[in-house]
């Protein structure tokens, strides 16, 4: 399984998270215009740069990259991901995603759908929160100090089935817009979720520390 890593212009307070994430040191690594200044502070060379270059601060650097004009009919994100696709990733990181920008924010975990349906798995992540799809069945481990939500992403997620969280569920039925699977944890070791119809935003989360 290829990876990459795409690094949006959101906001990312303290960007050396990233050395704690299980990503490989052959990732593609690819900005997403003004995410440059991301992997910058992290000392990261992408291997691409990708976008209109609108929320670009300062020169651009000599490395390869692919301009697109500012009037367009997809985000800086969504061609970040298409590229990453087409080179072959199936597992794509997506960092600095969320911002004051809630149009651009929301986009962003559509992108998920979308790397969803080219049959990848997307990970959108911050500091204090990871948020992917469950289709199917997992098995998720324990995370100290972490909360797990789960949110129907499409439409009503039915007979799913979650064991070895604090409020188990069994066959229920997940409603759009309802708040039925915030904030829940694992309290054992993992915890094992099964999704028979529809799709499920997995959201682990924790408190920022003040």
């Amino acid at each position: 399984m290829r990876q990459a890593v795409i690094f949006c212009a959101g906001e990312l307070e303290h960007p050396e998270f990233y050395f704690q994430l299980p990503i490989k040191k052959d990732a593609l690594i690819v900005c997403a215009d003004g995410g440059y200044r991301h992997a910058q502070a992290l000392g990261l060379v992408p291997h691409m740069l990708i976008g209109d270059f609108d929320s670009s601060e300062g020169g651009l650097p000599e490395i390869p990259k692919m301009t697109y004009p500012v009037r367009k009919d997809a985000t800086d994100s969504f061609l970040a991901v298409d590229y990453c696709l087409e080179q072959g990733c199936s597992e794509l990181w997506i960092l600095g995603g969320v911002g004051s920008r809630w149009d651009h924010s929301l986009s962003n975990f559509y992108l998920l759908r979308y790397i969803h349906q080219r049959g990848g798995k997307g990970i959108l992540r911050n500091e204090n929160n990871e948020v992917f799809l469950i289709s199917s069945e997992v098995i998720l481990p324990k995370r100290e100090g972490w909360y797990l939500s789960l949110l129907p992403l499409d439409g009503d997620a039915k007979d799913v089935t979650v064991e070895g969280v604090a409020y188990p569920v069994e066959n229920a039925t997940y409603y759009l817009a309802d708040s039925l699977g915030v904030s829940n944890q694992i309290v054992e070791e993992k915890a094992k979720i099964n999704v028979k119809q529809g799709i499920l935003l997995g959201i682990f989360s924790k408190d920022l520390k003040k």
